[in-house]
């Protein structure tokens, strides 16, 4: 018997609907595609085998599609190849979900270090050790870091500081953040 998953969030190109699918045996064993969906017609147009994980996230950057894996691999694919581009493993896992920028691409690891890369090349743009643990990441309007911890406290981080610009606290865990909201509010009169 044969399964078929998602895992992935669905990201949406100018020409296509970008997914991972995970193919799941009765022995447990799986392999992963990056499928993109022809946006007028579904038909599929790319079919690209990817690495095993559990959960994934997409982005697009120019002609490229960026899977961040669960597992701590980032790779930069052809949108229409398929081709890996570069790919990074810069840790053995994420604590939360990356955010995706114009340029770069945010992500953090287990024991609180954030790193920056870059999306043309996969460089690692800084590295920055947070004294909270992160369970969510987030952009500012003009770019900043926003981080969330699971006791409810958020946190924006304005260009390269260290110490956080604003802070407040929420009821419960901050599983995701709305960063427009904290520009706003770390704007307002």
């Amino acid at each position: 018997e044969v399964c078929v998953c998602f895992t992935s969030t669905g990201v949406a190109s100018d020409w296509c609907l970008f997914l991972v699918t995970a193919t799941v045996n009765d022995k447990a064993v799986s392999t992963n595609f990056l499928l993109s969906l022809g946006r007028a017609t579904g038909i599929t147009s790319l079919t690209s085998k990817i690495p095993d994980a559990s959960q994934r996230f997409l982005g697009v950057y120019k002609d490229a599609v960026i899977v961040v894996s669960k597992i701590g691999i980032i790779q930069s694919l052809d949108a229409k190849s398929g081709a890996v581009r570069w790919k990074r493993e810069i840790a053995k896992g994420f604590a939360a979900q990356p955010a995706f920028g114009y340029e770069n691409l945010i992500v953090a690891s287990p024991g609180n270090p954030v790193f920056v890369l870059s999306l043309a090349t996969g460089e690692i743009d800084s590295i920055s050790q947070r004294l909270m643990d992160v369970a969510s990441l987030g952009r500012s309007a003009s770019g900043d870091e926003v981080i969330g911890d699971e006791r409810g406290h958020a946190a924006l981080f304005i260009g390269t500081r260290d110490k956080p610009s604003l802070q407040f606290r929420v009821v419960a865990n901050v599983a995701a953040i709305d960063p427009h909201e904290l520009h706003r509010r770390n704007h307002a009169p």
